[in-house]
């Protein structure tokens, strides 16, 4: 696993950040603030990156040089000889490059996916290319698409990246939707007003069933969930059946009681529908079953694309660590549901072998990811 983000340069220092309830949200400096709802944003330092042309191309290969240093020697001697696929999750790709076009026509034009090719003469070994975009659930549903094609033997082993980065588009277009807190982001609190954004990229490599010998292993993906509620460009289905079709989804496909979840990582963007409707779905599934759940989104912004995959590395830290981290910007709960479980400090978790990662994204997709430390059920990837 790797993963880099305002909170920190890997993903040892993403958790622990997170852990002590820090935020990177803050003043922006490469965007001028006046010009959108907000000046808040959580942006990477490009100190920590990896050199490189463009930011996302830098962001990306940071995530995966951790995530291939993490896999151990053993993968890389094989590698060279497998099927590797490389599955890319984003929203809006490198949209910096088209802004720079329309800005300065008189230029030689950036393609907007040109990092990719950039990526793949980085690696040290052949992939296929995939891209899954379905807005702020891309990561998650990038990761089930890896363990299918896996499952299918379709390859050996399968490098999913998360990956956006701040840009005048996304900064302007949520403006205009006035999604933004003019605050730092206070998920599942009574006076949330909106969601702050973040940049980050994050990278998994999974191994194949009867491959995972080959990497020096952190854990497993044991079931993935994805639903559609379709009933809204922008916003959630407001009771949550989305989200709950996916977590029974994943669930069954996990073969796991939900007694056995230990940890529930939120999407919890902090948005007035979004925290009330998974709110709802957690109480469905859960009949109340106090299980804690956390938000990383008030510590390092949304980061849409980037988030499923950035939220899994971290619920897998948060089960290795057996430390659940709180929910930064949670001062006063306040939604319907008393979930009063949603913690606002961090908790030390209890052995129960496994996590339930939650996710939403604008046109009704939802995705729910179980992962767990250690391998149980025929289909743990």
């Amino acid at each position: 696993m790797g993963a880099i983000a305002g909170l920190g340069k890997n993903r040892i220092e993403v958790f622990e950040q997170w852990r002590q309830g820090k935020t990177a949200i803050k003043s922006m400096t490469r965007f001028d603030a006046q010009r959108y709802q907000t000046g808040l944003a959580a942006e990477v330092d490009p100190a920590w990156a990896t050199p490189g042309t463009a930011w996302i191309e830098r962001l990306t290969l940071t995530a995966c040089q951790e995530a291939l240093a993490d896999a151990g020697p053993e993968f890389a001697a094989v590698a060279k000889t497998a099927r590797v696929l490389f599955v890319l999750a984003t929203t809006k790709g490198d949209l910096t490059g088209i802004e720079q076009g329309v800005q300065h026509p008189e230029k030689t034009p950036v393609h907007a996916l040109a990092f990719m090719e950039a990526v793949r003469r980085s690696l040290p070994f052949a992939v296929s290319f995939r891209v899954i975009s379905l807005a702020c659930a891309s990561g998650a549903a990038a990761i089930a698409h890896a363990c299918e094609a896996l499952q299918a033997d379709e390859a050996d082993a399968a490098l999913v990246v998360g990956v956006d980065v701040l840009s005048d588009f996304v900064l302007t277009g949520f403006s205009s939707l006035k999604s933004l807190d003019t605050k730092v982001c206070r998920p599942f609190d009574a006076a949330r007003q909106g969601l702050s954004l973040g940049e980050a990229a994050a990278a998994v490599l999974i191994a194949g069933p009867g491959k995972a010998t080959t990497l020096a292993t952190q854990g497993h993906v044991l079931g993935w969930g994805l639903a559609n509620d379709a009933v809204h460009l922008t916003a959630p289905a407001r009771d949550g059946r989305g989200l709950i079709a996916a977590i029974q989804k994943a669930l069954k496909k996990a073969e796991v009681e939900r007694s056995r979840i230990g940890y529930i990582n939120a999407h919890g963007t902090g948005t007035l529908y979004n925290d009330a409707m998974e709110g709802k779905a957690i109480a469905a599934v859960f009949d109340r079953q106090r299980v804690p759940v956390s938000t990383i989104k008030g510590s390092c912004g949304h980061t849409l694309g980037a988030a499923g995959v950035l939220e899994t590395v971290m619920t897998m830290m948060a089960l290795t660590q057996k430390q659940a981290p709180p929910t930064v910007g949670l001062t006063n709960p306040g939604i319907e549901e008393k979930l009063d479980f949603i913690i606002d400090q961090s908790r030390e978790l209890s052995d129960l072998g496994a996590g339930l990662s939650l996710f939403a994204g604008f046109g009704g997709f939802n995705a729910a990811l179980v992962l767990s430390l250690a391998r149980k059920g025929k289909d743990a990837v």
